[in-house]
């Protein structure tokens, strides 16, 4: 993500922001998570950002955005992995 694309928001929803050329005090925030189990058999990864834009002293534009990723074997029902296993 880019950093100058909360700034075009912030513009946008106060436009005395565009007549001063000012930069309006920003805060971020980010993390990484991983969660991994033994032998690969489940992984996620998340990557989580927050973010405050302070427009004035009144107001402020706060967001976050969550990024998962999911890696998991193919399931196999029950059934399935027992006529497997009687047929070989």
């Amino acid at each position: 993500m880019s950093p100058r694309q909360p700034l075009v928001l912030a513009t946008l929803l106060c436009p005395s922001l565009q007549s001063q050329g000012e930069t309006p005090p920003q805060r971020y925030d980010y993390s990484y998570q991983l969660y991994q189990e033994d032998d690969d058999r489940i992984k996620i990864e998340s990557h989580h950002l927050r973010g405050q834009i302070e427009l004035n002293d009144a107001t402020s534009f706060r967001f976050q955005w969550l990024h998962d990723r999911n890696q998991r074997p193919p399931q196999v029902l029950p059934s399935e992995g027992l006529a497997h296993a009687m047929t070989h």
